[in-house]
């Protein structure tokens, strides 16, 4: 009787965590991590022409690649350039200062357009 007992005892046990792995990867697996930081990309690219739609809506000057934003959302700072790159858009009075002091690790930028150039 008790071989019995833990036979079956081991068979519910299988049976019982069989499903925990599948489950812990669809909840929390990396597609899902991904997903949320494409979401973010996707948020503060559409905030960074949001921005630069307004500041051309006021006539303000953006022909040197100034910084927009230091932060359009968290970790992530808005900036116009010139598409090919000009010695202008290295000059770190145009640079966004969160990126280049490392307070936010992502950018968009946009050219004198509004087009995007890169986002990451």
């Amino acid at each position: 009787m008790s071989e019995k007992f833990v036979v079956i005892v081991s068979i519910f046990v299988v049976f019982a965590f069989s499903g925990c792995g599948e489950k812990i990867e669809n909840t929390i697996g990396i597609d899902a991590v991904k997903k949320g930081e494409q979401a973010k990309k996707d948020i503060a690219i559409a905030g960074c022409q949001k921005l630069f739609q307004q500041k051309i809506g006021l006539a303000e000057d953006i022909s040197s690649g100034p910084c927009l934003s230091n932060q359009i959302i968290d970790d992530w700072a808005c900036d116009v350039a010139h598409s090919p790159r000009e010695p202008v858009d290295d000059d770190f009075a145009n640079q966004c200062s969160d990126y280049v002091e490392g307070k936010a690790r992502h950018f968009v930028e946009l050219d004198t357009l509004g087009n995007l150039i890169k986002a990451e």
